[in-house]
């Protein structure tokens, strides 16, 4: 395990990705505040928007938390494309 937070993990996410807070609040859906507020560990947050963020990352949630693990399993890409077409089918 690191000693970097997990706010300072998702916020260098956020920036090696070049988004904005805007941006990645959108896509995780919650507000931007929420989201400032993660990226400085003043708030904690559900495993729901843990799982966001590791899915829009594209990393295991143990990296967001722990800092191990940072590439998804071959299971774990293959369940996010399977779920991303679906909604595709799905229209959402």
């Amino acid at each position: 395990m690191d000693r970097v937070s997990i706010g300072e993990r998702i916020r260098s996410l956020r920036k090696s990705m070049g988004i904005s807070q805007e941006e990645l609040a959108e896509a995780v859906g919650v507000s931007v505040k929420h989201i400032s507020k993660i990226e400085r560990d003043e708030v904690s947050f559900s495993v729901g928007i843990l799982q966001r963020l590791s899915e829009f990352f594209k990393v295991s949630s143990d990296y967001i938390v722990n800092g191990d693990g940072r590439e998804l399993s071959v299971s774990e890409i293959v369940t996010w494309i399977y779920k991303e077409i679906y909604k595709e089918k799905r229209g959402k």
